[in-house]
């Protein structure tokens, strides 16, 4: 559509893989092998139960399991209609796998949000404190 863009969009999404998976596995320090099965929802499921601790931090839990289940209610519904019903077309499936997915980067940002959280706490501590060591308060003016 945009045919002087082509080089700058190419550019972009190239340096956004690299933007999103160097600084991760440096940050998470979590060994990976090159010659290891790509992801499963079994390694899903292992992840999530290894930080199972971080569930009750979760800000967005309520919000992600009303999504997921208003999709897994609307996936069957809208391949039947799309496929079988000739109803609705290709748009609906395709909407309702881009918010499921949406719902699947609030579960990880969540989850990783809470983690760095946990980690400067374990680190600094969980109040505020001055650089001679004493306690410190936030004023907003």
């Amino acid at each position: 559509m945009f045919e002087h863009f082509r080089l700058f969009f190419i550019c972009v999404f190239q340096i956004n893989v690299f933007f999103y998976t160097i600084p991760l596995p440096i940050k998470l320090k979590s060994p990976s092998s090159p010659s290891s099965s790509p992801p499963s929802s079994s390694h899903i499921e292992g992840d999530i139960a290894a930080w199972n601790h971080l569930y009750r931090f979760l800000k967005n839990i309520f919000l992600v399991l009303v999504v997921l289940l208003a999709c897994s209610a609307l996936f069957p519904v809208l391949w039947h209609l799309w496929i079988y019903a000739g109803s609705a077309n290709s748009n609906f499936y395709y909407s309702i796998t881009l918010l499921f997915n949406v719902a699947q980067i609030l579960v990880v940002s969540d989850y990783f949000y809470v983690y760095l959280r946990r980690e400067h706490h374990l680190t600094h501590g969980q109040y505020l404190k001055r650089k001679d060591g004493s306690e410190a308060t936030l004023v907003l003016k």
